[in-house]
């Protein structure tokens, strides 16, 4: 496959539910064995606006927070859909925190 057969197969899979970079370029790794034109659609979705992992993470902090799930537990599931650079970070644990407590008063 092309380089634009894959961002046509990418948005047809973002246009069903949202995707980590990481997991989009499993799938797409899958599809073909050229891992150039699986990096230039995705930067190209990228780029669009189609493929965000910052939003995404964002949304499952909140979803979690709204579970009153407590910081470690958010840290392991941002951690576990493969945003290892967000779990790493020290201000998403500050921004779990808060967010945490001030659902707790």
């Amino acid at each position: 496959m092309n380089a634009q057969e894959l961002y046509d197969h990418a948005v047809s899979l973002l246009a069903k539910r949202d995707y980590s970079s990481g997991e989009l370029s499993r799938t797409l790794l899958r599809m073909t064995e050229n891992s150039e034109c699986v990096d230039s659609a995705l930067q190209r979705l990228i780029v669009s606006g189609y493929l965000d992992d910052e939003r995404l993470v964002i949304h499952l902090v909140d979803k979690h927070i709204r579970k009153k799930h407590g910081p470690t537990r958010i840290r392991q599931e941002v951690r576990q859909k493969g945003f290892w650079l967000y779990a790493s970070l020290r201000g998403i644990t500050n921004f779990c925190k808060l967010q945490w407590l001030s659902t707790m008063t």
